[in-house]
Order: structure tokens, then C-alpha cells, then sequence
């Protein structure tokens, strides 16, 4: 679960893009997930899955 969080956490880091869109007055920052967040999958196997996927 903590490689899934942080993996996410890496990439979601708008540092690096927030000073472009300062300069630019403009940007969209996007977070896509799935279903399984909001649906969660009926297998006990993807109970970690579901969770990181609400997280998002």
C-alpha cells in the first residue's frame, strides 16, 4: 500500500509545474483513478487496491 500512496505522491507533486503556471496565469493539475474507488472490488485480494485508488 505505501508504494502505491507514495508513487502517487511522487507523481501528483505540483511543485515542479506550479511555477510555470504561476508565470502563465494558467494550468490544470488532473488526478485520473477508477471505479474501485468508489465501487470496490468484491475479491478480498483487491481491498488495497480499492483503497488506494479512493485516496486519488
Amino acid at each position: 500500500m505505501a508504494t502505491r500512496l507514495c508513487a502517487h505522491l511522487r507523481c501528483a507533486s505540483t511543485a515542479l509545474c506550479v511555477a510555470g503556471m504561476v508565470e502563465r496565469k494558467r494550468g490544470a493539475i488532473i488526478n485520473i483513478s477508477s471505479a474501485a474507488g468508489r465501487i470496490p472490488i468484491g475479491n478480498p485480494m483487491y481491498a488495497e487496491y480499492s483503497a488506494t485508488k479512493a485516496y486519488v
